[in-house]
């Protein structure tokens, strides 16, 4: 992809990184996805419950638009800072 394209992109989009939960923990585990790819996503949607160590936390969405991605499957883990999701903006 060129510039452009990479520019456009960004602006049609929005990327969430996996948030640190704990600070004991580097990872984070998806227990659940309350969203699915292609569904339609409104700020403070619920997306997913993630667990760490210490904690579980119900994540909710701070944009609109629809879930175009998903990190990882239920039961599975990412480390802080990798792609959570990423939703285009409507």
């Amino acid at each position: 992809m060129d510039n452009r394209t990479n520019v456009l992109l960004e602006r049609m989009t929005t990327t969430i990184r996996m948030p640190k939960l704990s600070t004991k923990s580097n990872r984070v585990k998806v227990v659940k996805w309350h969203k699915n790819i292609g569904d339609d996503i409104n700020v403070g949607d619920l997306i997913a419950v993630l667990k760490s160590k210490q904690v579980v936390v119900n994540f909710v969405s701070t944009v609109s638009g629809v879930l175009m991605k998903q990190g990882v499957k239920n039961d599975e883990y990412l480390k802080v800072d990798e792609v959570f999701v990423i939703i285009r903006k409507l």
